[in-house]
């Protein structure tokens, strides 16, 4: 007679998701309320790194063949940092949904989202920030992406999203290094969120292979390992994906493990708790050495939109749900949306619509990250989560 797995008691449960939040935050004296519901885990709040840093890209693809001035880095600054404050934010963390029937594991992992999200608003960048500190850094990086079209360089036109996605990367093993240390009897948790994680992404490469959608197995495993390898967790999950990480791509996993990444990624892994800037400047450094190890011909480009783009007019019925992704410090808030320059509406996070297209057609979604509008279409790449009917 087979035994079954009893499952825990989700309502319950979810009540906790609270608690798990308070006790990070409480020492700081902030509440920031949490709720539970659709695939994803995010954080809403004044994020003031990302904000500078998608002012950056901003100027970047407007800009291709210059370079920025101190003057530049200030208008970044006044245009996309200091023009809100905190209280524009409609501050909350959103932990995924806690099903009725709750699964051990998945208790586990979802107290792992929360203090994820948590650590967050612990240690990533909320404050103003000033031309003086960023200046000297932008000066010295921007340089190690030159412009030069000839031989296939485009400077940091192209790689906008993989500055942001590296910087979120980054962030997210310097938080959780320093999150488990700082907080005893966490690691545990923190394993489970992975598992997870690693869970939905192996679903979501599953999903990819049969509709036939291209997948860059050499990014793909230098971003997988470099990530894998800077949380340090040990699962049984984890060593089985790393290991299939080297079996895909033996030279992606080598240029994390002993080519040029190698130091970059050291120095990701001893990052500390009051370095909040650092996640950007060391992806700068990240990118410019993926592409200057990479064939003209193979540079990382700008990828194609994972998800709908403008979900309140029109859709793409092969990628009805978000990509999975790590729980992310994504920032901006609802409100203020209307027609943009090129038609589209422009949505910010937090925001909610109407899908008009694909098998969920009708379904209310939310914003949950929100790329900058294209200079050419209008179009944004978005990701979003159900809302709970």
């Amino acid at each position: 007679m087979t035994k079954q797995l009893v499952g825990l008691r989700g309502q319950k449960w979810r009540q906790t998701h609270q608690s798990t939040v308070d006790s990070v935050l409480g020492a700081m004296n902030e509440h920031v309320p949490v709720r539970s519901q659709g695939t994803m885990f995010y954080n809403k709040d004044n994020w003031t790194a990302r904000s500078f840093a998608a002012a950056m890209c901003e100027w970047a693809k407007l800009n291709p063949d210059k370079t920025p001035t101190q003057g530049d880095v200030q208008m970044w600054i006044d245009k996309r940092v200091s023009q809100h404050s905190a209280d524009y934010y409609e501050r909350g963390i959103n932990i995924a949904a806690t099903p009725d029937d709750l699964p051990r594991w998945l208790a586990m992992a979802l107290v792992g989202g929360g203090y994820h999200e948590a650590w967050h608003t612990r240690y990533s960048c909320r404050r103003q920030l000033t031309v003086a500190e960023m200046w000297p850094h932008v000066e010295r990086l921007w340089k190690l992406v030159p412009y030069d079209p000839e031989n296939g360089r485009k400077g940091w036109a192209g790689l906008t999203s993989y500055l942001l996605d590296w910087g979120n990367i980054i962030e997210d093993i310097r938080i959780e290094r320093n999150g488990c240390r700082d907080y005893p009897g966490s690691p545990d948790k923190m394993g489970a969120l992975q598992d997870l994680i690693l869970k939905q992404e192996e679903e979501g490469r599953s999903v990819s292979e049969h509709r036939g959608v291209p997948v860059n197995d050499d990014l793909s495993v230098v971003t997988g390992t470099f990530r894998d390898i800077g949380l340090g967790y040990k699962t049984p999950a984890q060593l089985k994906t790393l290991a299939g990480y080297k079996k895909r791509s033996p030279d992606g996993y080598k240029f994390v493990t002993e080519g040029p990444l190698k130091p970059l990624l050291d120095k990701a892994m001893l990052m500390d708790g009051e370095d909040d800037l650092g996640h950007l400047w060391l992806a700068m450094e990240v990118i410019a050495a993926i592409v200057e190890a990479s064939p003209a011909t193979q540079r990382p480009t700008e990828p194609p939109p994972e998800v709908p783009t403008n979900p309140g007019g029109g859709g793409n019925s092969d990628c009805d749900k978000p990509q999975p992704v790590r729980p992310d410090d994504v920032g901006g808030g609802g409100g203020g949306q209307g027609p943009s320059p090129k038609t589209y509406m422009l949505y910010h996070v937090g925001d909610r619509a109407t899908l008009k297209a694909g098998p969920h057609k009708g379904r209310e979604v939310e914003i949950v990250w929100a790329g900058l509008p294209d200079e050419v279409t209008g179009k944004q790449e978005l990701k979003y989560s159900f809302v709970e009917e």
